[in-house]
């Protein structure tokens, strides 16, 4: 009988699974930036226990998803192009460096993932032009980090991208095809310094794109209302 069963992978823990269900709705804009989130209502809600609840509040306020204010209270932050600034100050540095680390060592298969993910992009593009299109350049980006082959790197990118999830997800679903495919077109500009493995080619298209995606992002902001803290 042992032979004849596969072994089960364990499910994720409910700290992980309540984690999970509070970043989504946050990200996703579910819950409204400004309110509350009330220990005891939260766990109620998601049927959990105020400890699980407790624990994954403190990991979402030290990356940046929610914070704590003067009287104590822990709310999702407000979308600010300040904030979006910074964080993808910080982001142009990292994605420049994974993309310089992998240009010497990636591989013809990985450079063939990289491809695909290219191709279906545009396709997602040409049939939906919606925020859709965006899941594969996401995977775009973790091949590179993947190759990177840098866990600290790997880290705060991570901690970064999450923060920028929620801008992305507010803005986003208002781009149209025409701004995704000048995000497409900076893919192919990284993934043609990759297959050359010139490395500081690469980390300056990777930088370029980080830029451009930061304009076309605050931009769509802009019209979703969104200010600079001076301006609010």
């Amino acid at each position: 009988m042992d032979k004849a069963l596969p072994i089960l992978e364990s499910p994720k823990r409910l700290n992980e699974r309540v984690f999970d269900a509070l970043s989504n709705a946050i990200v996703r804009g579910s819950l409204e930036p400004g309110k509350p989130l009330i220990v005891v209502e939260t766990a109620e809600h998601l049927g959990v226990s105020r400890t699980p609840v407790r624990t994954a509040m403190r990991q979402l306020e030290q990356l940046g998803l929610l914070t704590s204010t003067v009287d104590n209270k822990v709310v999702v932050p407000p979308l600010s192009l300040d904030d979006l600034e910074n964080l993808y100050v910080v982001r142009e540095v990292l994605e420049g460096l994974a993309a310089r680390l992998a240009a010497p060592v990636i591989s013809h298969e990985q450079l063939s993932t990289l491809e695909e993910c290219v191709a279906e992009t545009f396709d997602l593009i040409e049939s939906t032009g919606t925020l859709v299109a965006l899941k594969q350049p996401e995977r775009f980006h973790q091949v590179i980090l993947e190759v990177a082959n840098n866990a600290q790197l790997s880290r705060i990118h991570y901690q970064i991208d999450l923060q920028i999830h929620r801008y992305r997800f507010a803005a986003l679903t208002k781009v149209d095809s025409t701004l995704l495919r000048g995000g497409l077109e900076e893919h192919k500009a990284v993934l043609s310094a990759l297959a050359a493995h010139d490395a500081q080619l690469a980390e300056k298209c990777a930088r370029e794109h980080v830029i451009h995606a930061k304009e076309r992002l605050a931009a769509s902001l802009r019209l979703l209302g969104a200010t600079r803290q001076s301006e609010g």
